[in-house]
Order: structure tokens, then sequence, then C-alpha cells
């Protein structure tokens, strides 16, 4: 009886010792935070609302700046208007041009702008009532604009051929011979640097980092991407350098 309570006891102490060697050598898993190289750079896309939402899901979506919302109902009683938050302010500041700049915050003192994102560059746009009933290069159709974001945004051979067919047939029309009641502006452009899914960056062991970094993925199922300077900002700085 005395043999088996000392069996009874080694065994036990041994399994007290695996536990807790066990314990102490079980890795513990950092939490994961985003590559300091891009954190400030990284915009995930479904945070930046759209005009080129085309359903009672998902909206046109406007923005607008100051306490009071501008009235935008009569041009459209489906665009949903946002009031601009820190992210969209920052990507906002990107406008680096001084005149393109007093543009865009004069206009939101008393209107709204709208943004799509695309595969090369994010567009800011005013928008504005449409009065000329002709053709006009500044001024862009919503109907547009969404046929362009839905041909980047899926990778079907017959689908990518309506739609093209569809924007040739639209081109040279005016918002107003589409029957549209507003027309878009663009004020600027920001370079899209790079996108694709928000992912823990890998050992050449294929083990996961505690880093996330952006993977590269096809336009249509990318969750973020990586911008860079407003559009024709590095060439002008180029020019300028070069005229020093």
């Amino acid at each position: 009886m005395k043999k088996n309570i000392m069996l009874t006891s080694v065994i036990l102490g041994l399994a007290s010792t695996a536990i807790l060697f066990t314990g102490c050598n079980k890795p513990t898993e950092r939490p994961s935070t985003v590559n300091n190289a891009i954190a400030a750079s990284l915009y995930t896309i479904k945070d930046i609302n759209e005009i080129t939402g085309a359903s009672s899901k998902d909206p046109k979506k406007v923005y607008y700046s100051g306490e009071e919302k501008p009235e935008v109902s009569k041009l459209d009683s489906t665009l949903k208007q946002i009031k601009i938050d820190d992210k969209i302010q920052s990507l906002l500041n990107l406008v680096a041009s001084e005149s393109t700049n007093k543009m865009l915050n004069d206009h939101l003192k008393t209107g709204v702008i709208a943004i799509v994102v695309l595969d090369d560059q994010v567009k800011i746009l005013k928008l504005v009532p449409e009065t000329s009933g002709s053709y006009d290069l500044t001024l862009t159709s919503f109907a547009y604009l969404s046929n362009i974001k839905a041909l980047i945004k899926t990778s079907d051979a017959g689908a990518q051929a309506r739609l093209i067919t569809v924007l040739d047939s639209i081109r040279d029309k005016s918002p107003a011979q589409l029957g549209e009641k507003f027309c878009l502006v663009e004020i600027s452009a920001i370079v899209v640097k790079s996108f694709g899914n928000l992912d823990n960056e890998r050992t050449d062991y294929k083990e996961k980092k505690s880093i996330l970094n952006v993977t590269p993925a096809p336009f249509e199922v990318s969750t973020h991407i990586i911008v860079g300077t407003e559009v024709g900002a590095e060439a002008a700085g180029l020019q300028a350098s070069a005229t020093k």
C-alpha cells in the first residue's frame, strides 16, 4: 500500500513538472502591428466611403465639413452625406498644391466632395449641380465613374467587354444627357502606390511575424491601399529642382 502511494506521488510530481515545463516553453504570441514604414500611408478601402455605390445597401456617399450639411437632396435623394473624419482629412492633406488646396477648402465651406478609389489613384471630386446640358471635358458623370470602377473591379472577360461598350457609348455625353442632376469635377488625385490585403509578414520558413504588411492581390479582392503623393506632385518637384 505504501509502495502504491509513493508511486502515485512520483507520477503526480512528474506530471506537474511536465505541465510547468510545457507552460514555460510555450511561445507567447505578440499582438500584430502595422509596419511603421506604411502605417501613415495605409488606408482600408471600405473606410473610404465612395460615391460609386449604386444600391440601397451601398448608397452614393459624399463628404462635407463644418457643422451644417449642405443641401444636396434636391440634386439626388440617394446621396448620403458623411462628415469628414480624421482619416479622410489625412487623405485630403496630401493635396499639396496651394491653389488646389484652396479650391478644395473653398468648395467645402458650402458644398460637398466625392471620393473614388481606383487601382492607380484616389480621385477627389467636387459635386456641383448640372447646368451645362452639353459635353464639357471638365465634367464627369456619375454613370461614367461608376462604370470605370466596375471595370477595374472585375476580372471576368465578358463583363469587361460589356462595360467597355457602355463606357464608349457614354464617354462623350454630359451628365444632363444621362439624366443626372449633378456632375463631378476633379479637384485632385492621390497616387495609389500598391494595393492588396493586410496580413502578417512571414519568415523564410513561412512562420508568421507580428508585423502586418500589405500582400499584393487583384484589385477586385483587395482590402487596403498604400497611397503616395498628389498626382503630378513628384513631377512638379523635379521640374522645380531642375530650374534652380
